[in-house]
């Protein structure tokens, strides 16, 4: 494991006990001799401008996320493509992507400045619009969804170029095995293993009860034309980015060419962490 001398450190602004949280992980990567580079409007919350990132570059070992699950997914917007491992330290409610709790983060730390770690490599996807020049990453999901109209959208869905069905919905979701316990989760699809090699289409609350989620090999090339008119749809990506989608474009969703390097501990495992998180175990349900 590479020797981490290097740190982005990208924090939630909230939650007023986030700030606190935050000095006191500066603190330990200072006595450890670590190098701390934030974004401007970081630096600017911690009082901290000498900080400052400019730029992201090689020396950079580890962007570390204090926050929630939407923390983790903006600083995934940023630098998700980078190559660079990713660790998270929970602040928020649920928290699938940020493994370890503020109260143990300095024993997880001090392991993983040792060395003492998995990296866990998962899916990312790349979304483009080519006549819109558009194009888009997600950790967790691409959504093609109707706008602020109450009307459903029709969304005509193909896999390597075999349509595959339309779809009177509220919108579609490509989820990764990652998003499977996100928005797709939300919208009745299946909770699978996030190193699995697949993706999930999942229709959003579809006009048929003859539609339901199904799974493709990561290597399809997945196409979605919104075919409707007066109404608008707009293409999302983990809640982060959104545009407005010109009628009947299509959307090409696949595997991106980088998957994000997700540093667990030693002793993570997914199904254990997620019987935890969804207190299906550890809770009295008397």
């Amino acid at each position: 494991m590479s020797i981490i001398r290097n740190v982005v450190f990208i924090i939630s602004h909230h939650k007023t006990r986030i700030l606190n949280q935050a000095l006191s992980v500066v603190k330990f990567l200072e006595k450890n001799k670590i190098k701390i580079f934030m974004l401007p409007e970081d630096c600017k919350y911690l009082k901290r401008p000498d900080m400052v990132l400019n730029s992201i570059n090689s020396k950079i070992d580890l962007i570390l996320v204090l926050g929630g699950d939407g923390t983790f997914l903006r600083a995934v917007s940023l630098f998700g493509q980078s190559g660079i491992p990713f660790f998270g330290i929970n602040c928020g409610n649920v928290g699938f992507l940020n493994e370890v709790e503020f109260s143990n983060f300095i024993l997880t730390m001090r392991d993983i400045l040792k060395g003492k770690y998995k990296i866990s490599n998962r899916m990312m996807l790349k979304a483009v619009i080519k006549k819109d020049n558009v194009t888009i990453y997600g950790l967790n999901e691409i959504a093609l969804i109707r706008s602020s109209s109450f009307r459903t959208i029709n969304i005509q869905c193909f896999v390597n170029k075999k349509e595959t069905g339309k779809f009177k919905a509220d919108g579609i979701i490509v989820a990764t095995p990652t998003g499977s316990t996100a928005y797709s989760l939300s919208a009745s699809g299946p909770i699978v293993d996030p190193e699995m090699k697949m993706m999930i289409i999942n229709p959003i609350c579809p006009h048929t009860l003859a539609i339901r989620p199904f799974i493709v090999s990561d290597s399809s090339k997945i196409n979605l034309r919104w075919t409707g008119h007066d109404t608008q749809a707009i293409l999302s990506s983990d809640g982060q980015n959104s545009f407005l989608v010109s009628e009947n474009v299509d959307v090409l969703i696949q595997k991106a060419l980088k998957p994000l390097r997700l540093i667990v501990t030693l002793e993570y495992d997914f199904f254990h962490q997620l019987g935890k998180k969804l207190k299906w175990i550890g809770y009295n349900h008397d």
